[in-house]
């Protein structure tokens, strides 16, 4: 009791309500950690069934219009706003559960603590109420007051004014996050579908291009194949063998020059070239054979008549079916014989072979005097110590009136055409060299002199002394009978253009008296000895003295070079010149032609 002597109240109530508050508030802290533990979206399968868990339906997706993937993020997005709205559900029923059981525990101690305020009020009053009743008698019982609010009571009051508060705060913010994570939740499937889309685009586009790709690679391939199965259709119907490997690596297809699978085949040897024989024509073999014979027989290049007719008639009998002489030349008479000889004496019992193997060569391009003079000048410029003589490596190096003009053929089973010019050239060194010394040596001012014969004797005169001056010499021209007996003698071809001929010195160029007498003895000149078919009767230092005499009438020296201009006016020296046959180019097969024309005619007569 107080000092007024009531009963005190105990404060159970306010205590137990505390110890309620904290177990509440307890509670509340470890439903938070299960919340938190439990707020987690859960993961969706790569192709789940159905984003619908009650079973239904999206009645506005149609699969013709929406891809898988697009599909797929939309159950993935109604998949995300399932679980956040069940999470929020969840939330809330566990909140709402909480608060029913607070408020039941709340009712409870406010009906206890009623009961026992209603039990120490009631005993007070009685009390009250028999004292007042003795004091006044019976009367009639009064009900009590309710009873003050406590400063508990207040308190208590204000927190669950404040729990209320933040219980609608909280459900606010619940309500306004669950619209937020929709709200993202739209955002990321807006954007998921874009990415998507695109995504489909561009797949699309590399598809459509490594479709492309295959297309043209599969064209490729197949191209391949239809050139290496036309090589190989071709090869088997020519029944030939593929000689270089054939390459087929994915698209393309090559043949492997580098690589052969068997070795080439050994290709023949060039069939030899073959020359053949064009009626009286001799052939560069049987012109080296003659050439033998009268080297064995006149070493010199000097034989008589005799000796001479005596070999041709060897050759013609007893080399029969050897193929040393055309035919023509092997049906040969006597008489023809003795014309052939006649045209080589001319005015000597000697026959210089040398001339009647040049002639028997024919036909060789005739060179102009012009091609003379450049003849001798590259066979001086080759011969550096002016010896008069060059190598036959010289020689062949160097260029004279004619070149070789044939065509090589392009089928290696056909012989190389017979290229006589070249082998004529050989020839010539061959005919007109020194073989008495150890090197094989040309005096290329004689050979140049036996082609300065001419079918007129006087202007093959005027074309020796230009080989043996250096100088273009010109003659004057001449009335004389001989002269006028020798049909078109001055129609010898030339290769000349006209007008290009070198000009003549004014003075018809200088003449030496050594130049002279070479041209005038060439052939004697050269065996330098003396014999009795000498056509002149003299010696050769007899034949000098009197040319010498020339000179010394025209009032120079043996040393001095006169104008031939003046030298032709000394009567002597006309005489020399009109009378010198040596330089007469002849035609040896006009008698040959004349014994094939006879023997057609007397085949037809026959006939």
């Amino acid at each position: 009791m107080d000092q007024n002597g009531d009963l005190e109240v105990p404060k159970s109530g306010s205590a137990q309500s505390e110890r309620q508050t904290k177990s509440a508030a307890k509670k509340e802290t470890e439903g938070e950690d299960k919340k938190q533990q439990i707020k987690k979206i859960p993961l969706v399968p790569r192709r789940p069934l159905s984003s619908d868990q009650s079973g239904t339906k999206i009645k506005n997706r149609t699969a013709n219009l929406e891809s898988k993937d697009e599909m797929l993020v939309r159950d993935i997005w109604q998949a995300a706003l399932t679980a956040v709205s069940n999470m929020i559900a969840a939330e809330v029923q566990q909140r709402e559960t909480e608060e029913t059981e607070e408020q039941r525990r709340i009712e409870e101690g406010e009906r206890q603590r009623s009961s026992q305020v209603s039990a120490a009020a009631g005993g007070k009053d009685k009390k009250k109420d028999q004292k007042s009743a003795k004091k006044k008698g019976a009367s009639s019982p009064t009900p009590p007051p309710p009873p003050p609010p406590s400063e508990d009571d207040i308190e208590e009051e204000k927190k669950r004014e404040l729990k209320a508060k933040m219980r609608q705060e909280y459900f606010s913010a619940l309500e306004h996050e669950e619209y937020m994570v929709k709200a993202r939740l739209e955002l990321i499937k807006s954007k998921s579908l874009a990415v998507v889309r695109d995504l489909l685009r561009k797949a699309e586009e590399a598809y459509k291009e490594i479709e492309e790709w295959f297309g043209a690679r599969f064209l490729a391939e197949m191209k391949s194949i239809d050139q290496i199965t036309e090589i190989i259709r071709h090869h088997i119907e020519t029944a030939a063998k593929i000689q270089n490997e054939l390459v087929l690596t994915s698209m393309d297809f090559y043949i492997n020059g580098d690589l052969k699978v068997f070795p080439d085949p050994v290709t023949p040897p060039r069939p030899p070239s073959v020359e053949f024989q064009v009626d009286s024509t001799l052939t560069i073999l049987q012109l080296s054979a003659l050439y033998e014979q009268f080297c064995r027989a006149a070493p010199k290049g000097l034989v008589s008549s005799k000796d001479f007719t005596d070999i041709l008639q060897a050759l013609t009998t007893l080399s029969l079916g050897n193929d040393l002489l055309p035919d023509i030349w092997m049906h040969l008479s006597a008489t023809q014989i003795q014309e052939l000889m006649a045209l080589l004496t001319l005015d000597s019992e000697l026959i210089d072979w040398h001339k009647f193997l040049l002639l028997a060569a024919q036909p060789w391009p005739y060179p102009s005097q012009r091609q003379l003079l450049q003849t001798l000048e590259r066979f001086k410029g080759l011969d550096t110590d002016g010896s008069g003589f060059v190598t036959e490596e010289q020689f062949n190096k160097t260029d004279v009136w004619f070149t070789s003009d044939i065509q090589i053929l392009n089928d290696p089973t056909e012989p190389i055409p017979y290229d006589r010019m070249e082998n004529l050239k050989k020839f010539f060194f061959m005919l007109f060299s020194d073989h008495q010394t150890s090197v094989k040596q040309l005096d290329y001012v004689n050979m140049l002199l036996y082609f300065a014969a001419h079918p007129d004797p006087v202007e093959g005169f005027y074309r020796a002394l230009s080989v043996t001056t250096g100088e273009y010499i010109t003659g004057r021209k001449t009335s004389s009978n001989l002269l006028k007996s020798v049909p078109n003698m001055d129609e010898i071809p030339s290769d000349e253009p006209p007008g290009s001929q070198t000009p003549p010195a004014a003075d018809g160029g200088r003449v030496s008296l050594g130049a002279l007498f070479k041209a005038l003895c060439h052939g004697d000149f050269k065996t330098g000895d003396h014999n009795r078919f000498h056509s002149q009767d003299k010696t050769l230092a007899e034949y000098y003295e009197n040319i010498s005499q020339i000179y010394k009438e025209l009032g120079y020296e043996d040393s001095e070079a006169i104008p031939y201009n003046i030298l032709s006016q000394h009567p002597f020296m006309l005489d020399l010149i009109e009378n010198n046959l040596r330089y007469k180019l002849t035609d040896i097969h006009r008698v040959l032609q004349i014994q094939q024309n006879e023997g057609v005619t007397q085949s037809s007569s026959a006939c």
